[in-house]
């Protein structure tokens, strides 16, 4: 595929399937490395290939390098992305299924639409209709997602506390999206990215050698190194590669439709290659959760369709009365 549209096909492809998968690949590669060293090895050297190839892609301008100020920034980002909402995803999947965990992770938009206006760093802005049904019906999916059940788990991996912490790091992600902008943060979108998994990486790296983690290369299996490369080669560098050349020629709204796929994907997979157990409540809840995304994220395409199909719908029934 040679032509725009081919190439905005076959990124979008990228985003979903890809980050998609990153929660199997988590999932494997925590079997034998242990979950902060994972995010902290993960995050940084692919920060510095990715930094890297920012900075050679460059290379003919001349651009000075990051200043103090946007590695303040990105000191800030590190730490809400990666330490609150990798880190702690790639130890609460040592807990629960991946499947589960992507669910929980989905509904980060959920908690970006309500910080945005009602936190004090928010834009402060007006919560449409749509948007508001979607926030509300997107809680009552992960509520009914994450409740207790007294019937039974049906072989699904829970825990109480990874599900909490989970839900925390989500909404740390969600903060660090609501005040990006307000950050002075390098303009290259890909440098930026990178400094910020760089940073994270440190951080991350120091708490997993507080926690007392060690990496032994002879206990890693080779389906969890194989996982630890997938996650740093595709699921860090290629895929938000293809995210941000898809901010820079798709509407915004319809890259966010990544959060709606992702988790399905996350769930199939799961279910496919890990034999992870998918039960009548998570298949209700998924549903539910990706309906009031849908509403969050597209509410206004939606209501906007609407409206034009039923001025069209008007307009015919005018013309038949007519003839």
């Amino acid at each position: 595929m040679n032509t725009l549209r081919g190439r905005i096909l076959i990124a979008f492809a990228i985003v979903y399937v890809v980050w998609g998968s990153t929660y199997l690949g988590i999932r494997v590669a925590v079997e034998t490395i242990p979950p902060f060293l994972l995010s902290a090895t993960r995050s940084f050297v692919a920060g510095v290939l990715l930094f890297a190839f920012a900075r050679w892609r460059t290379r003919g301008e001349a651009r000075p390098l990051p200043s103090r100020a946007e590695w303040r920034g990105a000191w800030l980002m590190g730490f809400l992305m990666f330490v609150l909402g990798n880190a702690l995803l790639s130890w609460a999947e040592t807990r629960i299924d991946s499947g589960l965990a992507a669910l929980v992770v989905g509904a980060i938009p959920l908690w970006v639409v309500i910080l945005d206006r009602y936190s004090p760093w928010g834009s402060g802005e007006g919560v449409t209709l749509q948007k508001g049904l979607g926030v509300a019906v997107g809680l009552v999916g992960l509520g009914l997602l994450v409740w207790p059940s007294g019937s039974g788990r049906g072989g699904v991996r829970m825990d109480a506390l990874a599900i909490g912490l989970l839900m925390f790091g989500s909404m740390g992600w969600a903060v660090g999206t609501v005040i990006a902008p307000k950050l002075v943060l390098a303009k290259d979108k890909m440098e930026n990215a990178a400094m910020s998994m760089l940073t994270g990486g440190v951080m991350v790296l120091v708490i997993a050698l507080v926690r007392g983690e060690r990496l032994t290369l002879s206990a890693v299996s080779g389906r969890s190194f194989a996982a630890w490369v997938y996650l740093v080669v595709l699921g860090s560098m290629l895929a938000y590669s293809a995210y941000v050349w898809l901010v820079a020629h798709v509407e915004a709204g319809k890259i966010a439709t990544y959060a709606l796929v992702n988790p399905i994907v996350a769930v199939f997979l799961g279910w496919l290659l890990a034999g992870e157990a998918v039960t009548a409540r998570m298949l209700v809840a998924t549903v539910i959760i990706v309906v009031g995304l849908t509403l969050t994220l597209l509410g206004r395409e939606i209501a906007a369709w609407a409206g034009r199909t039923a001025r069209a719908t008007g307009q015919q029934i005018k013309q038949a009365m007519l003839l």
